[in-house]
């Protein structure tokens, strides 16, 4: 069985939490790009020449490409093979997330109690984690910072199955048109749809993300390989998930 220091895992999470609020991946990058050639309002256009000046600075220093870098969700695929010493796989992920916003100087907004007490924790902690067992020793870790505003924008609809594709579509667009230009655009929309609200919450922060950045750990190596989650959608990190549950 094959053995990872939990320190080796916050040195990657605190890293992946910069790189995914400095570095706009390629793909929307060059999706903004394909959409200022052919945007024909010139207010759109401005905007656009402003959306990719902002995105090449936070490249070439290093910066947060938008003051709102959200709260982390971090979904982990850990091999069934793998041990973890040094420490708790939970704790060490948070511990990751604490350094890489406290590193990175990156915008802290996770309050410890969401209600009553709003306290700033300080360091972005708790991340959302999501954890699945998979064959193998590897241990994947995605890290997704995803924006306040975005998220105070999505919405959860329960239907029945007579609702079918068209209750799905007339959903889809309520919560849509419910959101209206709050978000800040360009808006990249995650749709989950599943059995349950636990289900459809993590099918939408996957479907939603734009600006992920993903590794792999092994025992041998702690810096395998990075990459940006794909994006189909020409938007930049924002995302407003629209959610479903059927």
């Amino acid at each position: 069985m094959r053995e990872l220091d939990a320190k080796t895992i916050t040195e990657n999470v605190a890293q992946m939490c910069k790189e995914a609020a400095y570095y706009l991946p390629d793909d929307v990058y060059a999706a903004l790009k394909r959409g200022r050639e052919t945007e024909k309002s010139p207010v759109g256009q401005n905007v656009l020449d402003q959306i990719i000046k902002n995105a090449e600075i936070a490249k070439n220093e290093d910066r947060p490409y938008c003051q709102d870098t959200g709260f982390t969700i971090v979904f982990l695929e850990v091999g069934q093979d793998l041990h973890i010493v040094g420490g708790d796989l939970e704790q060490a992920v948070n511990d990751g997330i604490a350094k890489g916003y406290t590193e990175g100087y990156l915008r802290k907004s996770v309050v410890s109690e969401p209600l009553f007490h709003r306290v700033n924790t300080g360091n972005n902690t708790p991340g959302v984690i999501y954890t699945k067992i998979v064959p193998g020793d590897q241990l994947k870790i995605t890290v997704e910072p995803k924006g306040f505003g975005s998220e105070n924008k999505g919405g959860v609809k329960m239907l029945v199955p007579a609702d079918g594709v068209e209750g799905v579509k007339k959903a889809v667009m309520e919560i849509i048109l419910h959101a209206s230009m709050n978000p800040c655009p360009p808006t990249v929309i995650g749709v989950g749809i599943a059995r349950t609200i636990p289900c459809r919450n993590t099918q939408s922060s996957k479907t939603s993300s734009s600006n992920s950045s993903t590794r792999r750990a092994s025992a041998r190596s702690s810096a395998a390989r990075r990459r940006a989650s794909a994006s189909t959608s020409s938007g930049a990190r924002r995302t407003s998930p629209a959610c479903l549950s059927r």
